[in-house]
């Protein structure tokens, strides 16, 4: 953890394992994060299976389980609620009554989640009302994004207001891999795949929510960055 000039510099004393998506409470007091526990067969798309989401206290020093376990077999990015809640989003709870396929079925193949802290029972997927609902996140005014299918123009860019209104906006883009919205809610930023399917190269755009212009993003090269000297806590 430091701060954005490179000051304060710390590696947390966590349990040793294998971490993705670490985000920060808004108290910036804990930090939730995925641990995997679970290695997956050499030649697997992924490397790890069997995810739960853990808490790490700033205060206290030590980690927890933050609810569950649920043993997602798959996740993406998470993102705090409130103190206490957190957005998920996840592919297919092992610990689920049903096959994937049923299971996916019955929900509409959302994967998206809400979750309480301490919460033992299985929350059912998010936002069940928008087929394939994924890569959600929130602004500050409870507006959630995720990527969605409008019933009539398929793939979207979609938006639920916090009024429960449903928003979509047709994709350009035939490869999307993630999507984030800024915390005023002017924008939704994505990656795509550029050219064939199992290319590695990826480009970045921007959804302009008012006006419904689309933007490429292009990244500055690294001759133009700055370096931060990271300088760690005494």
């Amino acid at each position: 953890m430091m701060r954005p000039d490179g000051s304060d510099f710390q590696a947390l004393s966590a349990p040793k394992g294998r971490y993705v998506n670490p985000a920060m409470s808004p108290s910036e007091t804990k930090i939730a994060y995925w641990s995997g526990a679970t290695p997956r067969p050499e030649g697997s798309k992924t490397i790890l299976a069997n995810f739960n989401v853990y808490e790490y206290d700033l205060t206290a020093n030590q980690s927890s389980m933050f609810s569950g376990p649920f043993n997602y077999f798959g996740v993406g990015r998470l993102q705090y609620i409130d103190e206490d809640t957190l957005l998920l989003n996840a592919d297919y709870p092992l610990v689920a009554p049903d096959d994937p396929f049923a299971y996916g079925k019955k929900y509409n193949n959302s994967q998206v989640y809400i979750t309480k802290r301490g919460e033992k029972k299985l929350p059912a997927p998010a936002f069940a009302n928008i087929e394939n609902s994924m890569w959600a996140s929130l602004d500050k005014n409870n507006n959630y994004y995720m990527y969605g299918q409008d019933p009539k123009k398929g793939a979207s860019f979609t938006r639920v207001s916090a009024a429960n209104e449903i928003k979509f906006w047709t994709m350009p883009i035939m490869q999307p891999r993630s999507f984030i919205a800024d915390p005023n809610g002017r924008y939704m930023a994505f990656q795509y795949i550029v050219g064939e399917l199992r290319s590695k190269e990826r480009a970045m755009g921007a959804l302009v929510l008012d006006s419904g212009e689309w933007l490429q993003v292009k990244i500055p090269s690294f001759d133009s960055a700055i370096s931060i000297p990271v300088k760690p806590v005494q």
